[in-house]
């Protein structure tokens, strides 16, 4: 587990790992970031927000409620972090502007001279996780949770519920929820209402593939983390993951 301090400094952003209350982390994950604000008081979530992000994206911040405010530091600080180690090279956070194309889907900004990578983001309560690619990619993040039969029903197909046989259901249901809205992210599409659209036909151990993408699903504490690339070919083995691919 690697951690990366806020560039610079601000109350409430210790650097240190620890994500008890009053803290802010941010993590290095297999393929994504995580950014974490556990009841971080507003001041500090000014002072992060004042230290990552830039002109624009500082008035946008001012204005937000304070649950708005939470959730677009934590997501503004995981792309950044994730945009950056895809750069391969340092870039001051406030120059990396993370914006909305015309369709809605998030886009990176990096400064003249660089070639931004394809970004996608997501939050659950304080907790934020982006990912960086080469190409298209998408990423979701959901609390495991018994969403009961109906929603197994209309979210699933019978044959994606029979690839859950002997997995906890709720955890099952979960995961495959995550991985059709991440694969619509990559594609751009958005589930639109209809998750059968998008069907997911083999699971191998954290990895599952539906069409030609494959998503790889990692548990952070009651939570699951599901990033999908556009990358066909057999599924890595047990214990191999992988990561955003690199610029060229």
């Amino acid at each position: 587990m690697t951690v990366a301090p806020i560039k610079g400094s601000a109350p409430g952003w210790d650097g240190t790992g620890d994500t008890d209350s009053g803290t802010m982390v941010a993590l290095r994950r297999a393929g994504y970031w995580l950014a974490r604000a556990r009841l971080v008081p507003p001041a500090a979530l000014d002072a992060a927000a004042a230290d990552v992000l830039d002109e624009q994206e500082r008035a946008e911040y001012g204005g937000l409620g304070a649950r708005a405010r939470r959730d677009r530091v934590v997501g503004r600080i995981a792309a950044k972090a994730a945009v950056e180690e895809w750069l391969a090279v340092a870039v001051p956070w406030r120059a990396i502007r993370i914006a909305n194309d015309p369709t809605g889907r998030p886009r990176a900004e990096v400064p003249p001279g660089l070639r931004a990578p394809h970004i996608s983001l997501a939050h659950h309560g304080p907790i934020g996780v982006a990912t960086a690619s080469a190409g298209p990619t998408g990423i979701d993040v959901e609390v495991i949770a018994d969403r009961g039969p109906t929603f197994a029903r209309l979210a699933l197909t019978p044959a994606e519920l029979h690839l859950g046989t002997g997995e906890d259901p709720a955890e099952w249901v979960t995961r495959l929820w995550t991985v059709k809205e991440a694969v619509a992210k990559a594609t751009g599409t958005g589930l639109r209402g209809r998750p059968k659209a998008i069907t997911v036909s083999a699971c191998e151990g954290p990895w599952c593939r539906a069409g030609d993408h494959w998503a790889h699903t990692a548990r952070e504490g009651d939570l699951l983390v599901t990033v999908a690339t556009l990358t066909p070919g057999p599924a890595p083995g047990p214990g191999r993951t992988r990561s955003p691919p690199r610029r060229p």
